[in-house]
């Protein structure tokens, strides 16, 4: 799961899709460096109630998400 922007960027890059569980809600847009690679990934907001359902085994953050978001 990624978190934030710059972290999407990373995670589109360097993982398999099938590692990737979710980035977040800006990974997609046409502004992002990966948007194309990021099609068909799921959205999720930066907050720790909608990734912690995820179940992730990795959560990748390099700013966004606000004090929600560390649990």
């Amino acid at each position: 799961v990624s978190l934030d922007y710059c972290a999407d960027q990373y995670v589109l890059k360097l993982a398999d899709r099938e590692q990737i569980l979710a980035i977040s809600p800006d990974g997609d847009k046409e502004f992002s460096y990966m948007h194309e690679a990021a099609e068909d990934v799921p959205t999720v907001r930066p907050v720790a109630e909608d990734v912690l359902v995820l179940k992730p085994d990795l959560v990748v953050r390099a700013y966004g998400g606000g004090p929600n978001a560390e649990a």
